[in-house]
Protein backbone atom coordinates (compact mmCIF):
# COMPACT_ATOMS: atom_id res chain seq x y z
CA UNK A 1 0.00 0.00 0.00
CA UNK A 2 1.19 3.37 -0.96
CA UNK A 3 0.77 6.63 1.55
CA UNK A 4 -0.66 8.57 -0.56
CA UNK A 5 -2.77 7.79 -3.87
CA UNK A 6 -3.21 10.09 -7.11
CA UNK A 7 -5.04 10.01 -10.04
CA UNK A 8 -2.31 8.61 -11.83
CA UNK A 9 -2.54 5.67 -9.76
CA UNK A 10 -6.33 4.63 -11.18
CA UNK A 11 -6.35 4.58 -15.06
CA UNK A 12 -9.70 4.20 -16.16
CA UNK A 13 -10.85 1.01 -17.39
CA UNK A 14 -13.16 1.52 -19.99
CA UNK A 15 -14.68 4.80 -22.29
CA UNK A 16 -15.17 6.90 -19.61
CA UNK A 17 -17.06 4.53 -17.24
CA UNK A 18 -14.93 5.51 -14.23
CA UNK A 19 -15.45 9.33 -14.30
CA UNK A 20 -17.42 11.26 -11.73
CA UNK A 21 -21.07 11.79 -13.54
CA UNK A 22 -21.50 8.51 -15.32
CA UNK A 23 -22.87 5.55 -14.78
CA UNK A 24 -22.51 3.32 -12.91
CA UNK A 25 -22.55 6.53 -10.95
CA UNK A 26 -19.66 4.98 -8.30
CA UNK A 27 -17.38 8.19 -8.08
CA UNK A 28 -20.91 10.36 -7.43
CA UNK A 29 -23.43 12.30 -9.50
CA UNK A 30 -21.37 15.34 -11.24
CA UNK A 31 -18.30 15.64 -13.10
CA UNK A 32 -16.60 17.72 -10.34
CA UNK A 33 -17.45 15.23 -7.86
CA UNK A 34 -19.06 15.52 -4.44
CA UNK A 35 -17.32 18.76 -3.60
CA UNK A 36 -15.64 20.49 -6.79
CA UNK A 37 -12.39 20.79 -7.24
CA UNK A 38 -12.42 21.40 -3.48
CA UNK A 39 -11.25 19.37 -0.20
CA UNK A 40 -14.31 19.27 2.44
CA UNK A 41 -12.43 20.05 5.68
CA UNK A 42 -15.18 19.28 8.57
CA UNK A 43 -14.45 20.31 12.32
CA UNK A 44 -16.30 17.71 15.08
CA UNK A 45 -18.13 19.62 17.52
CA UNK A 46 -19.45 17.50 20.76
CA UNK A 47 -18.90 19.76 23.94
CA UNK A 48 -21.58 20.27 26.33
CA UNK A 49 -20.91 24.17 27.11
CA UNK A 50 -22.44 26.20 24.20
CA UNK A 51 -20.27 29.35 25.08
CA UNK A 52 -17.33 27.01 24.28
CA UNK A 53 -18.98 25.23 21.42
CA UNK A 54 -19.35 29.05 19.53
CA UNK A 55 -15.82 29.84 20.03
CA UNK A 56 -14.67 26.70 18.92
CA UNK A 57 -16.88 26.77 15.51
CA UNK A 58 -16.13 30.40 14.91
CA UNK A 59 -12.37 29.65 15.15
CA UNK A 60 -12.53 26.42 13.08
CA UNK A 61 -14.30 28.32 10.61
CA UNK A 62 -11.90 30.84 10.43
CA UNK A 63 -8.86 28.36 10.22
CA UNK A 64 -10.34 26.81 7.10
CA UNK A 65 -13.08 24.05 8.06
CA UNK A 66 -15.85 23.91 5.86
CA UNK A 67 -18.21 22.11 7.07
CA UNK A 68 -19.62 21.12 10.71
CA UNK A 69 -20.04 17.93 12.44
CA UNK A 70 -22.18 18.67 15.32
CA UNK A 71 -22.43 15.23 17.41
CA UNK A 72 -25.64 15.80 20.14
CA UNK A 73 -26.00 14.47 23.12
CA UNK A 74 -28.67 11.51 23.43
CA UNK A 75 -31.74 11.09 25.97
CA UNK A 76 -29.90 8.67 27.53
CA UNK A 77 -26.91 10.87 28.52
CA UNK A 78 -23.34 10.96 27.70
CA UNK A 79 -20.76 13.13 25.85
CA UNK A 80 -22.58 15.53 23.04
CA UNK A 81 -24.22 18.87 22.46
CA UNK A 82 -27.38 19.35 24.39
CA UNK A 83 -30.01 20.49 22.08
CA UNK A 84 -34.05 20.01 23.10
CA UNK A 85 -35.22 23.45 21.09
CA UNK A 86 -34.51 25.62 18.23
CA UNK A 87 -33.48 28.32 20.47
CA UNK A 88 -30.96 26.83 21.67
CA UNK A 89 -29.87 25.35 18.35
CA UNK A 90 -30.05 29.27 17.31
CA UNK A 91 -27.58 29.70 19.54
CA UNK A 92 -25.36 27.02 18.96
CA UNK A 93 -25.32 28.22 15.23
CA UNK A 94 -24.91 31.40 15.57
CA UNK A 95 -22.12 33.49 13.39
CA UNK A 96 -22.70 30.08 11.56
CA UNK A 97 -24.00 31.06 7.86
CA UNK A 98 -26.29 28.34 6.94
CA UNK A 99 -26.48 28.88 3.43
CA UNK A 100 -22.85 28.29 3.14
CA UNK A 101 -21.67 26.18 5.84
CA UNK A 102 -22.76 22.41 5.32
CA UNK A 103 -23.44 21.00 8.17
CA UNK A 104 -23.63 17.01 9.48
CA UNK A 105 -25.93 16.53 12.57
CA UNK A 106 -25.33 13.54 14.24
CA UNK A 107 -28.42 13.34 15.98
CA UNK A 108 -28.71 9.70 17.16
CA UNK A 109 -32.30 8.71 17.38
CA UNK A 110 -33.54 12.61 17.41
CA UNK A 111 -32.95 12.63 14.02
CA UNK A 112 -36.86 14.07 13.47
CA UNK A 113 -36.53 16.75 15.92
CA UNK A 114 -33.56 18.21 15.24
CA UNK A 115 -34.08 18.55 11.48
CA UNK A 116 -37.11 20.03 12.57
CA UNK A 117 -34.99 22.47 15.28
CA UNK A 118 -32.54 23.49 11.64
CA UNK A 119 -35.80 23.88 9.41
CA UNK A 120 -37.23 26.81 12.55
CA UNK A 121 -33.81 28.03 12.44
CA UNK A 122 -33.21 28.47 8.70
CA UNK A 123 -36.46 29.82 8.64
CA UNK A 124 -35.84 32.67 11.15
CA UNK A 125 -32.60 33.74 9.58
CA UNK A 126 -34.64 34.03 6.33
CA UNK A 127 -32.86 30.86 4.57
CA UNK A 128 -35.02 28.32 2.48
CA UNK A 129 -34.89 24.95 3.11
CA UNK A 130 -33.52 23.92 -0.58
CA UNK A 131 -30.22 26.54 0.74
CA UNK A 132 -29.48 24.40 3.55
CA UNK A 133 -26.64 21.87 2.87
CA UNK A 134 -25.49 18.71 4.72
CA UNK A 135 -26.60 15.44 6.44
CA UNK A 136 -28.57 13.48 8.77
CA UNK A 137 -26.94 11.31 10.70
CA UNK A 138 -29.71 9.60 12.60
CA UNK A 139 -30.31 5.96 13.55
CA UNK A 140 -33.31 5.49 15.72
CA UNK A 141 -32.94 1.79 15.77
CA UNK A 142 -29.17 1.08 16.09
CA UNK A 143 -29.67 3.98 19.51
CA UNK A 144 -32.60 1.98 20.40
CA UNK A 145 -30.33 -1.20 20.36
CA UNK A 146 -27.19 0.08 21.53
CA UNK A 147 -28.98 2.90 24.20
CA UNK A 148 -32.34 0.85 24.95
Amino acid sequence: MQPLYTERDAPLTGAGEDLPGVAPYRRGSAASGRHGAAWDVRALHDGADIGCLQQDIAADLTRGATSLWLRFARPTGGAGIPCETADQLDAILQGVDLARVPLMLDAGGEGVALANHLRVVAARRGIAPSALRGTLACDPLGTLASEG
